[in-house]
């Protein structure tokens, strides 16, 4: 299940509607596998996330490992592995610059909800409210 978790964010990038205002339907491969992935109740193909974008295959593919030639078989209804479902939804729905991951921020992360809740809820509220402000264009915005 390809699950998101930032709806503004799936919203800007795919709409959660299509072009006659309806939840988008499932596609099948000839042998009726789906080549969409589940988003609760409805699901979305990688070739409209990428199209979003405004990027060619190319460009869409390799920020997540895959070659072009892989990636237009996932589009034309491939069955896409589960751990590259998770990446195509780190890196283009919710936006994580894979190059500035490291695992010991996450493990900072389990600490702080582990020992330290009250400050990991704060943290993850004041940095809500950041992004929240750069998205309207406050005194914080980058735009």
């Amino acid at each position: 299940m390809f699950t998101v978790y930032n709806w503004l964010e799936y919203d800007v990038v795919l709409g959660s509607l299509d072009a006659r205002g309806e939840r988008p339907t499932r596609r099948h491969n000839q042998k009726g596998a789906s080549n969409e992935m589940k988003i609760f109740n409805f699901s979305i193909n990688p070739k409209d996330i990428r199209r979003k974008l405004g990027l060619n295959q190319q460009e869409f593919w390799t920020r997540i490992g895959v070659t072009q030639s892989g990636g237009s078989r996932y589009e034309s209804g491939r069955e896409m592995p589960k751990p590259v479902q998770e990446l195509l939804r780190l890196v283009h729905v919710e936006k994580l610059d894979l190059t500035r991951v490291k695992k010991e921020d996450f493990e900072v992360i389990e600490y702080l909800k582990q020992a330290q809740p009250d400050l990991f809820r704060n943290l993850k509220k004041a940095a809500k409210d950041k992004r929240g402000t750069k998205s309207k264009g406050g005194p914080n915005s980058e735009h």
